[in-house]
């Protein structure tokens, strides 16, 4: 018999494949098409704008030699506005946000990105478990995009087998036992996620080592209509770049694609009157 320290606890339904690793695993099929740069595509919930390709030229930058600048850019009046143009602006730091950040940072195109976030260094509050044979697939994947030690750095518990309690008897009823009256040992490992561990992977401990910017602060604007924010001029478009207006310094940060990777509390999604529902929006 299995010890019970080995064994993992699962309360309700076991679902095939945990939230967490659909994060990743969307962070890793938007990359490459954020690094082509070569398609318009209409803003969403979970993308404020993508601007056509522009011709671009490097320049030398002794911390990050991907430093990208269009031929044509034109910067906004005023000292508020800063100079460098981002391929990628990324909202939110959470491990959507991050995990996309490390993957294009490690990318071979080397995108400029930026983390725009007031809560960067904050730990990530929630608990992430997943089965043992998703996660070790994402850390083969996400080794081979540059991004290493999911298994290694990534994981703080891991159970060799796994028991769901249901609380439910046979005619549909809810018992009031906290673990409910049926047992079930699917015979999968699952383990525990290691949220200091993920985020240093992703997100690093220091600026100067992270191959990307992040600035602390949050993104200043509320979508009232398609590609309409409210206060005026809080987020505006160009033909090469979106122009956002952070919250506190006023400072204006432009980029060529923005992502919105802040979950339910965006204030860039059109909610259709139901603003009391819960969402998951972090793509």
């Amino acid at each position: 018999m299995t010890p019970p320290s080995t064994r993992g606890r699962l309360a309700g339904s076991a679902k095939g494949i945990t939230p967490l690793t659909i994060l990743l695993s969307v962070a890793l099929l938007v990359t490459p098409t954020i690094n082509a740069f070569s398609t318009r595509i209409a803003s969403t919930a979970s993308t404020i704008a993508y601007s056509q390709h522009h011709t671009i030229t490097r320049s030398n930058n002794p911390r990050r030699s991907s430093l990208w600048h269009p031929l044509s850019a034109t910067a906004s009046s005023g000292d508020t506005t800063d100079d460098t143009l981002y391929d990628v602006a990324i909202l939110g730091s959470g491990p959507a946000s991050c995990s996309l950040a490390a993957l294009l940072a490690a990318s071979p195109s080397t995108p400029k990105v930026v983390v725009l976030s007031k809560y960067a260094d904050k730990r990530w509050v929630p608990n992430y478990g997943t089965w043992t044979e998703e996660w070790a697939a994402l850390d083969k994947i996400y080794a081979s995009h540059g991004v290493s030690g999911l298994m290694e750095k990534g994981v703080d518990t891991h159970w060799y087998d796994t028991d769901c309690f249901f609380g439910e008897d046979e005619g549909g009823t809810v018992q009031n036992e906290p673990e409910g009256m049926s047992k079930r040992t699917l015979g999968r490992e699952y383990l525990r996620v290691s949220r200091d561990g993920l985020k240093e992977i992703f997100f690093g401990n220091n600026d100067e080592e992270r191959k990307f910017d992040v600035i602390r602060e949050d993104v200043l604007g509320s979508v009232i209509n398609t590609n309409i924010y409210e206060p005026r001029g809080a987020v505006s478009f160009s033909s090469d770049h979106t122009e956002l207006t952070l919250k506190e310094s006023q400072k204006k940060i432009r980029a060529k694609i923005v992502v919105d990777g802040t979950g339910a509390e965006t204030s860039f999604t059109i909610r259709d009157g139901r603003e009391n529902e819960g969402y998951q929006i972090a793509y």
